[in-house]
């Protein structure tokens, strides 16, 4: 039709195509070169593939970090507590004591100690008035490190947020075909990706 062009089409065994055309003036001919989307996008949809497992890759293991990393702030703040309570109701004989090396691990030896000495000096009223204040000195320190412990907590949730947001879009573009067509079994795999990322963003707000 003495025409130019190119676009996406379908051929004569009805495969889409990406082709352009060339009208040749002097041959009175025209050409055509053509190849088949599926072959044309196959290195785009390969590293469609390898994002999708870097993503799911990077959703366990974001997961996993914040569990352990929840994990390893709760248990040891959990069991002073029910330490304290238990040295708070009247039984001097119980420990707490753990052999870390952190705050928490210096206020339950500073605990033990607080008992060690209120049962020592249970006859005296004076001394315990000061093992009192000493047990209220050690309770504000507690309050404190729970402080700091909440925004620690905030903090962590707030760094794993963005990151979260940020495969949560990735995968809502490549969902939305704008890095090219996919197929039905990649669109469940990235919307499972996604619903995940979500859920985890939902866990860390």
């Amino acid at each position: 039709q003495g025409k130019n062009g190119q676009g996406i089409s379908i051929d004569y065994r009805g495969k889409k195509v990406i082709a352009i055309w060339r009208y040749i003036d002097s041959l009175g001919w025209g050409f055509v070169c053509k190849i088949d989307t599926k072959e044309a996008f196959a290195l785009i949809m390969n590293i469609g593939n390898i994002i999708i497992l870097l993503t799911i890759i990077s959703i366990i293991l974001t997961a996993a970090l914040v569990f352990f990393v929840t994990k390893s702030i709760l248990d040891p703040i959990s069991n002073l507590y029910k330490g304290a309570e238990i040295i708070g109701s009247g039984n001097l004989d119980y420990r707490i004591g753990t052999p870390a090396k952190d705050e928490i691990g210096q206020l339950s030896r500073e605990f033990d100690k607080m008992a060690i000495n209120l049962k020592k000096i249970m006859a005296s009223r004076d001394e315990l008035d000061k093992e009192i204040a000493l047990r209220k000195k050690v309770e504000d320190e507690l309050e404190k490190f729970n402080e700091r412990k909440s925004e620690f907590v905030a903090n962590v949730s707030h760094e794993f947020k963005n990151p979260l947001a940020v495969i949560k879009e990735t995968l809502s573009i490549v969902l939305d075909g704008s890095l090219g067509q996919i197929n039905e079994e990649q669109k469940e795999m990235l919307q499972k990706g996604k619903n995940n990322a979500e859920r985890l963003i939902r866990l860390v707000a």
